[in-house]
C-alpha cells in the first residue's frame, strides 16, 4: 500500500534479480526487506545471513526535501546530504569534533561529562554548533527537514544531553532505547532548528549505534 501499489512492488523484486527467502519489517514508516543469502556453516548446515548489498526499502510516503545523516565519531565528524524523494546522495563533509578538548579518548570524554552538569552541557554545547555548521555549510541554502545521527553511545547520550553515569562503571549500561526523536531546537541547533533529529539506537553501553 502507499506510494506503491502491490503490482508495482512485485516488479521491484523481480526486477532486484534475488530469489529465495526474504525478511519484510517495518521501521519509521518504511517497509524495509532484507535478502536472505544462503552459506555453510562447519557442520555443513545452511547458514543463512543478510547481504547488505540486498537490502530494499520501501517508502510507505514519499518523503519531500533534504536530509543530512551524521556519523558522529569520538575524533571525526562525518555528514552526507541526501535528495529524500529519491535517496540520491548530493555530497559530504568531515570534520574534528570539538569534544576533544576533554580528552582524545571516549572514557576520558565520559569522565569529563560526568565530573559536572557544567561539563556535560559545555560537551554536548559545542558538539551541536560544529553539527550546525556543517549542516549549514552542506546544505548550500536547502532547507534540511530531517536528520540521522549513528554514532557510540557516549557521543550520542552527550547529543541528547543525557547522563554518561551509566557508562562510567559496570555493568556499562546506556540511558535511552530505541530510536530518539527531536526536534533541533529541543536539542540547542541553530540552523537545524526545524528539522527532525533522529539519533538511531546503540545496542548497549559500549555497542554504539554506529
Amino acid at each position: 500500500k502507499g506510494n506503491q501499489s502491490h503490482d508495482q512492488t512485485n516488479d521491484n523484486m523481480k526486477h532486484s534479480g534475488k530469489t529465495g527467502i526474504f525478511l519484510v519489517g517495518i521501521w519509521d514508516d518504511n517497509i524495509i526487506i532484507l535478502h536472505l543469502s544462503v552459506g555453510k556453516c562447519l557442520d555443513h548446515l545452511p547458514l543463512f545471513c543478510i547481504c547488505p548489498a540486498c537490502i530494499l526499502l520501501y517508502q510507505r510516503h514519499v518523503i519531500q526535501g533534504f536530509g543530512i545523516a551524521f556519523d558522529v565519531g569520538t575524533t571525526t565528524l562525518a555528514a552526507l546530504l541526501f535528495d529524500l524523494t529519491d535517496g540520491h546522495q548530493l555530497g559530504a563533509l568531515t570534520g574534528v569534533n570539538p569534544g576533544r578538548f576533554a580528552g582524545a579518548d571516549v572514557i576520558s570524554r565520559i569522565t569529563y561529562a560526568a565530573g559536572s552538569e557544567e561539563n556535560a552541557k559545555r560537551l554536548q554545547g559545542t558538539l551541536i554548533r560544529r553539527l550546525d555548521e556543517m549542516a549549514e555549510a552542506l546544505a548550500d541554502g536547502k532547507e534540511i527537514s530531517r536528520v540521522t545521527v549513528a554514532g557510540n553511545t557516549a557521543m550520542c547520550e552527550s547529543l541528547l544531553g543525557m547522563s554518561v553515569e551509566g557508562l562510567c562503571r559496570a555493568p556499562f549500561h546506556k540511558d535511552y532505547q530505541g530510536c530518539c526523536s527531536k526536534k533541533g531546537e529541543e536539542l540547542g541547533f541553530s540552523f537545524l532548528k526545524a528539522a527532525e533529529i533522529l539519533v538511531l539506537p546503540s545496542i548497549d553501553g559500549y555497542v554504539g549505534a554506529d
